[in-house]
């Protein structure tokens, strides 16, 4: 239950902050995440599509990559998503599921309200990429201007697969 405690943190202060329509979209950034290039509104725009209510990275056979979420607060579906993304928490529904992480929480409500035809997914991993490549967040868009440090890229301060590219 640890685990669901601490994912919940994240996802609160994401629905807390969607709910105060202080902009047209909400980004947000895991803390392990850092900048490496200047970011920009023209960058910025390329990372959805008019009618998607969300862009993120999506992994076949994983979850969604949920250090990168960004929603469109204007979309007609946006208060139902937030809500029942905060309900299960909020009634322990979390505990029914196989995984109690906030990217598979994410992932089973994208897959639902897509199924239900409410939203559309902008889907940031690149077309060509395969598992066995590693880090998809670097490997598209994202990796222009963002790394995403997880694991033992914490303690080397930047992702391996970004120099393979040669990328700084």
């Amino acid at each position: 239950k640890d685990a669901a405690v601490r994912f919940s943190h994240k996802v609160y202060a994401l629905t807390y902050h969607c709910r105060k329509n202080l902009s047209h979209y909400v980004i947000w950034l895991d803390a392990d995440m850092i900048t490496t290039a200047h970011v920009t509104e023209d960058w910025l725009s390329k990372l959805t599509r008019r009618g998607a209510y969300i862009s993120t990275l999506v992994r076949e056979g994983f979850s969604v990559e949920a250090g990168f979420i960004l929603l469109d607060t204007t979309h007609p579906y946006h208060k139902e998503f937030i809500n029942r993304y905060e309900d299960i928490y909020n009634t322990d529904k979390i505990f029914s599921y196989k995984e109690w992480h906030d990217g598979y929480l994410l992932d089973l409500l994208i897959r639902t309200m897509l199924k239900e035809e409410k939203i559309k997914l902008f889907n940031l991993t690149p077309t060509n990429w395969g598992r066995k490549q590693g880090h998809p967040f670097v490997a598209g868009i994202l990796g222009e201007k963002l790394d995403h440090l997880k694991g033992r890229r914490k303690q080397l301060g930047y992702s391996v697969e970004r120099k393979n590219r040669g990328i700084r």
